[in-house]
């Protein structure tokens, strides 16, 4: 078997040519971090190491190169070691994360928003749904990525007064694109709660605390 020379800068790691099987090559100064060589030429990292939890050996691919550069694997390693010495397994741990976000993103207002603006499409008129479109995109800006259970009257007022103070008239009052807002957001948060993922209606409580109104077509 060839010994191939360790890996200590992303110059040493053309050297490295595809072969007729894949092979691994050490970095230099960074144990159980290694450049896989396929026969196709792809070059990916991967990190092998003894997962405490489990007791065994495992591997963890870091990405592709240059993709992840040579500087970004090893900081990826440093990480990686620092969760090995708190006990934590690093593939456990991604999985974990990946987790989390997919299932923040499933009970975000935004999904709940959207999914509610889609049950209208057989209901309601085209311009409608125009303006309802309209209203769900303002407040999504605000408030979208945070997960419905957590969104509180507090931050519901804050939203609809931040609109209210955007959404003036030529006169310099307030519209009703505000109170608009908040009924639209009201039935967003009534469609998840009978679905069971909030217990409560934070804008339900908002219209009567906004100025009051002049008609807006927003």
């Amino acid at each position: 078997m060839t010994a191939r020379k360790p890996i200590s800068s992303d110059r040493s790691i053309s050297s490295h040519k595809a072969d007729d099987k894949e092979y691994l090559v050490s970095v230099k100064n960074y144990p159980m971090l290694y450049l896989m060589v396929r026969p196709n030429g792809t070059k990916s990292w991967v990190y092998r190491y003894l997962s405490p939890t489990h007791s065994k050996n495992k591997r963890i691919s870091l990405g592709v190169y240059p993709n992840v550069s040579f500087t970004r694997a090893c900081e990826i390693w440093r990480d990686y070691e620092e969760l090995l010495s708190r006990n934590i397994d690093p593939k456990d741990h991604r999985e974990e994360l990946k987790n989390s976000v997919i299932s923040k993103t499933k009970n975000s207002f935004n999904h709940f928003a959207w999914e509610y603006f889609d049950s209208l499409d057989q209901t309601q008129k085209s311009n409608t749904l125009i303006r309802k479109r309209g209203r769900l995109e303002l407040i999504c800006s605000y408030i979208g990525d945070e997960p419905i259970s957590e969104i509180s009257s507090p931050k519901m007022l804050e939203v609809l007064l931040d609109i209210q103070a955007n959404s003036l008239n030529k006169a310099g009052k307030p519209t009703d694109k505000a109170e608009r807002c908040a009924g639209i957001a009201s039935d967003v948060f009534v469609y998840a709660g009978a679905r069971g993922f909030c217990s409560s209606n934070p804008a339900a409580l908002i219209k009567s605390q906004l100025a009051k109104s002049n008609p807006s077509s927003g």
